[in-house]
């Protein structure tokens, strides 16, 4: 494969909607809702929308946000990352959770990202939640900008509170959106220890089988390149290599998987795999070769 190529991974009949941002029943909203992507694509921050300028809004002298430079979408409350981390290799699913921790702060609280939209009608929070000696809650809130979430306001918010001690649980709130809002979940811990896993916002009135939003589905890597890095744009390469496509959804998938690569300006012009999407099972991949 010579030149500045792409490689785009459509799926058929599956995926053509994934773009969307707005709830359906069963569907997550939540960017990185399992805590297992870094923030970090070609070297650089992965930011969308609103996160563009979060890093830049304060409160006095006082950041109100501060990203967490290994969970993609998630931010911490107020200025520094006060107590709040990635933990690895203790999760309900995966390999990595989320582990707010006070220590001797007040509390530790950190929220998904902005701009996820939903409707008016019934949405539920739930995630996954371990304790230890725990004190704190877990909040919806349906804000209708970032300036309130900069204010900890909410036109709607539900909150359930933390079980003290707990091996992992699936905990879920309920309430009625009256319009068009985004939605954000807040993971606060005031005391003890806390580990949160799956988060999942969706439409409805309760919670349904867990999984990660459409878009994150399936996973692109290069062999022997880290995929947190992936290089989208590949410069002059003339030898071949080795495409992995991985499996995170944890439903089974439907449908047909198409690899397709090219130059920027017609990037589907080769077809490089097909595959059934159910013959890639949870964590799973397939392999390709570039041409």
């Amino acid at each position: 494969m010579t030149g500045r190529h792409a490689l785009l991974v459509p799926l058929l009949g599956m995926l053509l909607a994934a773009g969307a941002r707005r709830s359906e029943a069963g569907t997550n909203v939540v960017r990185n809702s399992s805590f297992e992507l870094d923030s970090r694509f070609n070297g650089g921050p992965m930011r969308q929308g609103t996160e563009s300028y979060m890093t830049f809004v304060k409160t006095g002298d006082s950041r109100l946000w501060a990203e967490l430079d290994n969970a993609e979408a998630w931010w911490v409350e107020g200025p520094g990352r006060n107590g709040v981390q990635v933990a690895t290799g203790d999760a309900h699913s995966g390999r990595r959770s989320l582990l707010p921790q006070p220590g001797g702060r007040k509390s530790a609280s950190a929220i998904s990202a902005f701009d996820r939209t939903v409707g008016p009608r019934p949405i539920t929070l739930s995630a996954w939640v371990k304790t230890e000696a725990a004190k704190g809650r877990i909040d919806l809130d349906l804000v209708s900008g970032w300036q309130e979430g900069a204010r900890r306001e909410a036109q709607v918010r539900g909150s359930v509170e933390l079980p003290p001690s707990t091996a992992w649980r699936r905990l879920s709130v309920t309430v009625e959106s009256p319009a068009r809002l985004q939605a954000i979940a807040r993971l606060r811990a005031e005391a003890g220890a806390l580990w949160v896993d799956d988060v999942q916002i969706e439409s409805g009135a309760g919670p349904s089988a867990f999984n990660v939003r459409p878009e994150e589905w399936l996973r692109l890597a290069f062999s022997g390149d880290d995929s947190a890095v992936l290089p989208k744009w590949i410069e002059r390469r003339e030898t071949t290599a080795r495409l992995i496509l991985r499996n995170d959804s944890r439903v089974p998938l439907a449908g047909t998987i198409v690899v397709r690569y090219g130059p920027w300006n017609e990037p589907q012009l080769h077809r490089l795999a097909e595959s059934r999407a159910g013959d890639l099972a949870l964590g799973s991949a397939m392999a390709a070769w570039t041409r």
